[in-house]
C-alpha cells in the first residue's frame, strides 16, 4: 500500500474524478463527503476541520447530514477508489 503523498498528481486527480459522482449521488460536496468519510471510518479517531469564514463552518457541518448516507455499499465504493484501507495489525500473542 502506498502513502497518498507518494502518489503522482495524475493519480490523485483520477481518484477525485472517480469520487465526484459518488458525492453527486449523495447530494453533497466533495469536502462534505471527505469529512463524512472520516467520521464514518473506524480507523480515524478524530476529525479536525479548519475554516476562515463562518460559511465554511456551516458547509463543513453539513457533513453530518451525509453520514447516514454512507452505507456499507457506499463505503465499499469509496474504498474501491481510494484503495487505502489499512491492513489489520498482526496478532503477536
Amino acid at each position: 500500500m502506498r502513502n497518498s503523498r507518494s502518489l503522482r498528481p495524475q493519480v490523485k486527480i483520477e481518484k477525485v474524478k472517480q469520487l465526484t459522482p459518488i458525492a453527486a449521488e449523495l447530494g453533497c460536496t466533495m469536502a462534505q463527503l471527505a469529512l463524512a468519510w472520516c467520521l464514518k471510518n473506524p480507523n480515524v479517531s478524530t476529525v479536525i476541520t479548519g475554516a476562515s469564514r463562518a460559511s465554511q463552518v456551516t458547509e463543513n457541518m453539513k457533513a453530518l447530514d451525509v453520514l447516514p448516507k454512507l452505507t456499507d455499499d457506499v463505503m465499499a465504493r469509496i474504498e474501491a477508489v481510494l484503495q487505502n484501507k489499512p491492513q489489520p495489525a498482526e496478532d503477536y500473542r
